[in-house]
């Protein structure tokens, strides 16, 4: 059981090492990723999926920076892949494949997700106050439901109450 954990964790890190200039190609990297990952079953998804979308939150900021770009007129190409696609994939990620095989970390990632929209209704670069404010709330919502439903364990509930108030 062990060996098989850090073997997932060892591939979990090749997640990491998906670079690119270009965001687009970035993400369809993840989109790929999670396919593969998704066909391994939730044993394997417990531990592979998280890397999927810790990689998924940081192109959010990668994604906006590249917005203000285009807006100051520097010479980039749009992105195709917008803050709200990733956004969506990140929750389908997290819906489908995370909630019930690694509960504890849904609940973490639905948090840092809430987060992540957040800061993005609050770039003072983009005009977008508000644009974010259902994507946070229902990442929120999901953090709740998966608190409520998912996690039994009454130490984990109360380190999950620990995470949710800070």
């Amino acid at each position: 059981d062990k060996d098989f954990i850090r073997e997932q964790q060892q591939v979990a890190k090749l997640v990491h090492l998906i670079q690119s200039d270009d965001t687009d190609v970035v993400y369809k990297c993840l989109e790929t990723a999670r396919k593969l990952f998704g066909d391994g079953g939730d044993a394997r998804m417990a531990h592979t999926l998280v890397a999927v979308v810790n990689r998924a939150l940081e192109l959010v900021p990668l994604i906006q920076a590249r917005e203000v770009a285009v807006e100051a007129g520097e010479d980039v190409a749009p992105a195709q892949v917008t803050v709200k696609r990733v956004f969506g994939f990140i929750h389908k990620t997290l819906s489908d494949g995370l909630q019930g095989a690694n509960p504890d970390a849904c609940l973490r990632l639905w948090l840092s997700a809430a987060v992540a929209a957040d800061a993005c209704d609050q770039n003072p670069d983009l005009e977008c106050q508000g644009i974010y404010e259902p994507i946070c709330y229902e990442f929120l919502t999901q953090a709740l439901i998966t608190f409520e439903e998912d996690i039994t364990d009454s130490r984990a509930q109360a380190q999950g109450i620990t995470v949710m108030v800070g």
